[in-house]
Parts: structure tokens; C-alpha cells; sequence
């Protein structure tokens, strides 16, 4: 135990434990936000979906993991975040989800305006709401996915959430929403998970 060279080795080989231990975890994190905004993309283009097939209209708010599920085909991969560690999620229809359908938005047609600024759906704790649903999961828990009424997804910063227009046509009080203080999400490969 006295020998310096043993004991060299042995807080080295503590040392690339924990780096290895931190790597894992940060892997694991990043393939979660991906999954999630993978979720929100496919349920994005379920909503497009239904709207098209009911007049340009969206989904009640009450019911739509169950009007999305006919669209979807899927009765679990896109409802559920895979950073959502709650033991019992909301439902709809039957179908455990992790995202928050935007209550203001219910059964409106898609050709609001400014849709590519009102919020559709979000990483949430409630079936349908407003900001109060919110649930930061991604970006050291300072961020959550959010889908938008054109279609796209993007990973918002708390301080933009804590703001963002749910209404149609609702009064925007900024020009662009701020960006998240980590880098931009990259096409996981193979390479990069096995990194």
C-alpha cells in the first residue's frame, strides 16, 4: 500500500473509470434528446396528417394521443420521452405519453398565423395544457422539445419557454427565440455512439 507506484496506478485506474462512468452518461443523454425529438418530429407529422384528413383541423386537445394513434400506427415508440422518469404518465385514449398537446390550439386549422411560432406540443407532464405542463428534460434539464404548428421540432431554452406565444396570432415579444448554450445536435452515426 505504501509503494508509490502502486498507488500511482491505482488512482489512474480510478481516474479513466470515471471519465469512462461521465462518457457513458453523457452518451446515454444524448441519445435520449435525440430519440425525444425524433418522438416529436413523427408526431408532428401525424398531426399534418390528421389535419389533412379532417379539413385542416387539429385535434381535440382531450383525446389526442388516441385521434393521433390511427395516424401514427404506433402504440408506444413516438408517445414517450425516453427522459421522462415519471413511474405513471398521462393518458389518452389508452396511450401513455410524455408530451403536452397546447390546449389554445385545439381543434383550429393549421393555416394560423405565425405557425411556425405557436407551439403545438411539447415535453410535458399534463395529457393537454399550457406553460405550467412544461418539462425541462434535455439540455442538463434547462430545455424541452417543442413542435410547432408548421411542422418543425426544436429544442427550446427555459427562459423562451417560460414566455413562448400559445395562442394564434398571440404577440410575439422578441424577434428570435434565444439559442441553447450547447452545441447542435448531430446526426447520431454509429461512430459517435460507439465514441
Amino acid at each position: 500500500w505504501r509503494d508509490p507506484a502502486f498507488l500511482a496506478i491505482v488512482l489512474a485506474g480510478a481516474a479513466l473509470l470515471t471519465l469512462a462512468l461521465v462518457t457513458s452518461h453523457l452518451k446515454h443523454a444524448r441519445m435520449r434528446d435525440y430519440i425525444c425529438s425524433s418522438n416529436m418530429k413523427e408526431l408532428m407529422v401525424a398531426i399534418g396528417t390528421y389535419a389533412t384528413d379532417y379539413d385542416g383541423h387539429l385535434p381535440p386537445a382531450a383525446s389526442w394521443p388516441s385521434a393521433l394513434s390511427r395516424e401514427t400506427g404506433a402504440k408506444f415508440a413516438p408517445w414517450l420521452c425516453p427522459a421522462d422518469t415519471r413511474r405513471s404518465r398521462q393518458s389518452g385514449g389508452g396511450l401513455a405519453t410524455s408530451y403536452t398537446f397546447n390546449e389554445a390550439c385545439a381543434g383550429l386549422g393549421l393555416g394560423m398565423q405565425n405557425a411556425s411560432e405557436v407551439p403545438l406540443l411539447w415535453d410535458g407532464t399534463a395529457l393537454f395544457g399550457g406553460r405550467e405542463s412544461i418539462a425541462l428534460r434535455h439540455a442538463g434539464d434547462q430545455g424541452a422539445n417543442v413542435g410547432y404548428a408548421d411542422g418543425h421540432e426544436e429544442l427550446m431554452p427555459r427562459d423562451w419557454l417560460e414566455r413562448m406565444p400559445l395562442a394564434p396570432g398571440a404577440p410575439l415579444p422578441w424577434t428570435q427565440a434565444p439559442a441553447l448554450q450547447t452545441p447542435p445536435r448531430k446526426l447520431l452515426t454509429p461512430e459517435i455512439i460507439s465514441a
